[in-house]
C-alpha cells in the first residue's frame, strides 16, 4: 500500500499573518510517532509541494516523526496577494 499523503495533511490556521488580520491556512504533511526521538522536516524548494516527498515520508515515518509543509503560495497553502505584501 502505497503512503496517501492527503491522509495525513493537516491546515495550520496561523493568526493576524494577511492583511486585515486574517489568519494564513498552511497544508502540512504530519506522519509517524509523535513520541519519536527525531523528526525529519521535508521542505521543498521553488514550484514545489509537500507531495513531492511522498517517498521519503512513506520509507521515514516507520521510525521519525515526518512533517512536509507546503510553503506560503505553494501547494495548498494560501497564496499571498498584493494586500499580503507580495510584490
Amino acid at each position: 500500500m502505497r503512503f496517501d499523503v492527503d491522509l495525513h495533511r493537516y491546515t495550520l490556521k496561523l493568526p493576524n499573518r494577511l492583511a486585515g488580520g486574517k489568519p494564513l491556512e498552511m497544508s502540512v504533511v504530519d506522519a509517524g510517532a509523535r513520541d519519536a526521538e527525531q523528526t525529519i522536516v521535508f521542505i521543498h524548494g521553488f514550484g514545489g509541494r509537500a507531495a513531492y516527498w511522498q517517498s521519503q515520508l512513506e520509507t521515514f515515518q516507520a521510525d521519525y516523526r515526518v512533517i512536509a509543509l507546503d510553503l506560503r503560495g505553494h501547494g495548498y497553502t494560501d497564496t499571498p496577494t498584493e494586500a499580503d505584501g507580495a510584490g
